[in-house]
């Protein structure tokens, strides 16, 4: 059976580690039995093929459309006419949409969780999202099945499109174990990009408070970086880039590109996630598969993920945050239990992709 794995759409962040995962998992041998091509962004495919070379059964093809609106029209237009996908038994859309004139079985990936939710995003770009939102809910309508990484985010799902996903929980992202930080302070990772939905702005006044209480003592690293030139396009970023100029913030806050170098060891004190829109969260599954203490939001997501592995705290409150952060470093130290890291599996995820895609071609 032929299963063509569309995630031209998976370019950074929790899409990229995917597709890492998935290949790392079938060059181990999972997904056995069915003939899987890839298709991926060139720049993707390299590293691809630098992390996991030798995967004979597994076709990687090269996507050059970087621009997410080309590629959209693209996989409405021109994805159910590509010659691999026509050879395909089964398609699965790896990047929330899904062509909506689909013409064999298809496995639709739900993976952003703002497609899902009334978070409101200002401007033009917020615009975009509203499009966007209403073709991933177009998508799930019209997929002949779709599967998402937690229970959380399968509730969101119906709640907004009216049809439930199958649950396939993902791995423990790419780290495998902790490691030292070779460092006097407490380290504080952030693992994660800038998004209108990370409520970074919380996380930097909980670093002030926390620096008021224990200066110098700590230090937040973070990839959420609201300088960027995709933060920029969001109005939401503006008051985040003004508290980066606080001195009190700056002298305990460290901003670091988490890229593949940085993949394998997790070295942190502990893990902190303010965020409480995610469908998965790979940042929390490292600090879980690795057994790093968590400081995160209250929200659905987190507590089936994290489960005892967390010190929560309330949305919108940094203070709460701040108290929480402070506890870890004091000596709180929240630890997984084996039923939630034994959930984390790359094993299990293409187990369970791959029946699903059997349960499709059988209907093909």
């Amino acid at each position: 059976m032929r299963v063509f794995v569309n995630a031209a759409g998976a370019s950074s962040g929790g899409g990229r580690t995917w597709v890492l995962g998935l290949a790392g998992e079938l060059q181990r041998g999972g997904g056995r039995g069915l003939d899987w091509e890839l298709l991926v962004r060139s720049d993707l495919a390299e590293l691809v093929n630098s992390l996991t070379p030798g995967v004979a059964h597994v076709h990687l093809h090269r996507h050059r459309l970087h621009s997410a609106p080309a590629r959209i029209a693209w996989e409405q237009l021109v994805l159910p006419l590509h010659p691999a996908v026509r050879r395909a038994d089964v398609l699965v859309n790896a990047a929330n949409f899904a062509p909506l004139g689909r013409r064999r079985p298809d496995a639709l990936h739900v993976g952003n969780a703002l497609y899902f939710d009334e978070l409101r995003i200002a401007g033009a770009r917020g615009l975009r999202y509203r499009i966007e939102a209403w073709l991933g809910r177009a998508s799930v309508r019209a997929a002949t099945m779709s599967f998402a990484p937690s229970e959380a985010m399968a509730a969101r799902v119906e709640a907004y499109a009216g049809r439930r996903p199958v649950v396939i929980p993902l791995g423990p992202g790419l780290v495998t174990d902790a490691g030292a930080t070779g460092e006097d302070r407490f380290v504080f990772a952030h693992r994660t990009f800038w998004g209108p939905h990370k409520r970074f702005g919380e996380l930097l006044a909980a670093v002030r408070e926390l620096a008021g209480l224990e200066p110098g003592r700590f230090v937040l690293r973070t990839a959420c970086d609201p300088r960027t030139e995709f933060a920029r396009a969001h109005r939401e970023s503006a008051s985040e880039r003004v508290q980066l100029e606080d001195a009190l913030i700056a002298r305990h806050l460290e901003f670091a590109s988490f890229g593949p170098a940085d993949a394998g060891t997790l070295a942190a004190d502990a893990v902190v996630m303010p965020s409480t829109v995610e469908s998965f969260c790979f940042p929390l599954a490292e600090a879980v598969g690795a057994g790093v203490p968590v400081v995160a939001a209250d929200s659905d997501f987190a507590r089936e993920l994290c489960g005892p592995a967390a010190v929560y705290a309330d949305p919108g409150d940094p203070a709460g945050f701040a108290a929480a952060m402070r506890a870890v470093m004091l000596g709180a130290s929240p630890s997984p239990s084996p039923a939630h890291q034994r959930r984390l599996s790359w094993v299990a995820h293409v187990d369970g992709l791959a029946e699903l895609c059997r349960q499709l071609g059988g209907r093909g």
